[in-house]
């Protein structure tokens, strides 16, 4: 008795996990084409690639992002300029 007693309170709780688990896959609300921008310094390398990769595959905007790159002519420290001017 006390062994299928125990076996419906397993199902329940899986149960009632796994609703709360769908509820928030379905409802969790994603950025609506959120504007991000990615500065990097002019110098064009091979460091850059995952993020043109990215880009051009549409993983940003599957995750509802719209990113654009934005270049510095004075490397990186352009780009604090850039970011500490707003």
């Amino acid at each position: 008795m006390a062994d299928k007693k125990l076996l419906g309170i397993t199902i329940l709780v899986i149960a009632v996990i796994a609703v709360i688990g769908a509820i928030a896959v379905f409802y969790t609300s994603t950025p609506s084409g959120e504007h991000v921008t990615l500065m990097f310094g002019f110098t064009p390398n091979v460091g850059y690639a995952p993020f043109y990769t990215a880009a051009a595959k549409g993983f940003y905007a599957e995750e509802g992002l719209n990113v654009s790159f934005q270049y510095s002519t004075e490397g990186g420290a352009g780009a604090t300029k850039q970011v500490a001017a707003g």
